[in-house]
């Protein structure tokens, strides 16, 4: 009878001391378990001057986390909450910016290529262009047989749609402008490169919808001299011309490498 009293005076006491133990909420093994006292555990917090972007796993400087990403045609915006104004001015910005930069490639092109200027696709070029270019000309002159003017105003708007892009962000200029001026470098690169695509790209289609078109003749003018190295190394495939093809397989890879250093650029800077 002893033995018996003993044992339930024993589970009593352990039961008493059970209850007035305060209990951990959530499981101990988990990261978000409390203590005995039933406060959390700090958590490890990251280093102020970069985070870590959800969406495309890059490094990012702590100031402009939430507004710009350094991914893919380098910038990428990911706002956290932001207002739908900001994204819709922020892809006008994008749309009209690159249209005119490509504006001023395509004269730079036409001129290069010596693309006669009595036809539709130069007067409309020089008419959007002329703005910009005539009054750069009085301070920056041609040399080697290159309109040093209009890739100068082209490398300006990539400057300009950056500054923008960033006061529309809300990220300070000072820290963020020598890393501006040389992605806009890259900015004219990509701008190039698209340029070279999407042209081919209409010269293809009007090869075989409207091989007659009055805007055929300068657009096979211009995809000439890209297209006549690749198709001396590259032959026809059943008559076809595959060439191209081939050029928007190097062109897509030179997209990608300029991507990734304008990504290691800005992660290097800020």
């Amino acid at each position: 009878m002893l033995g018996i009293r003993w044992r339930k005076s024993a589970k009593r006491r352990k039961a008493r001391a059970q209850r007035a133990r305060p209990r951990a909420r959530g499981r101990s093994r988990n990261r978000g378990a409390r203590n005995y006292r039933g406060r959390a555990p700090r958590r490890q917090h990251k280093p102020v001057s970069q985070v870590t972007c959800p969406a495309h796993s890059c490094i990012v400087p702590a100031s402009g986390y939430g507004r710009i990403c350094a991914v893919a045609d380098t910038f990428t915006r990911h706002r956290k909450n932001a207002p739908m104004f900001s994204e819709i001015a922020l892809f006008l910005l994008d749309t009209v910016f690159t249209l005119f930069g490509m504006a001023l490639l395509l004269r730079v092109w036409m001129q290069l290529t010596r693309l006669p200027t009595r036809n539709a696709v130069s007067q409309g070029v020089f008419q959007i262009t002329d703005w910009l270019v005539r009054p750069l000309r009085r301070i920056i002159p041609g040399l080697g047989g290159i309109d040093w003017a209009t890739v100068v105003g082209a490398w300006l708007t990539a400057v300009v749609f950056l500054v923008l892009v960033a006061l529309i962000s809300g990220i300070d200029l000072l820290g963020f402008l020598p890393a501006m001026l040389l992605t806009a470098l890259l900015y004219v690169l990509k701008w190039a490169i698209s340029l070279v695509m999407w042209v081919t790209l209409l010269m293809a289609i009007l090869s075989w919808v409207n091989p007659h078109s009055p805007v055929t003749p300068a657009i096979d003018h211009l995809t000439a001299p890209v297209l006549r190295p690749i198709q001396r190394v590259v032959p026809r495939l059943g008559g076809f011309d595959v060439s191209p093809l081939v050029l928007f397989v190097i062109a897509q890879i030179l997209l990608m490498v300029i991507a990734r250093l304008g990504a290691g650029i800005f992660g290097m800077h800020y």
